[in-house]
């Protein structure tokens, strides 16, 4: 029995969703070896004490936002 076997009974709209998901999980399943390559292989992150304290460096802090959330 696959897994969408299983949610046959399930409104059109949760059946949709249900699929849909099943669909992207395994996409992402199938990407898995690749982005745990990309872990291991990756820098170690710097500290945040380590980021700012560099002499002779502008240090900045940022945050960007895409919508504020009273303008919804």
């Amino acid at each position: 029995m696959t897994e969408t076997q299983g949610h046959a009974d399930l409104p059109g709209i949760l059946a949709r969703i249900v699929r849909t998901k099943t669909e992207e999980l395994q996409i992402l399943r199938s990407r898995a070896k690749e982005i745990e390559e990309a872990v291991e292989n990756a820098r170690p992150p710097r500290g945040m004490a380590a980021a700012l304290g560099s002499p002779g460096t502008v240090s900045l802090i940022a945050e960007c936002k895409r919508r504020s959330p009273g303008a919804g």
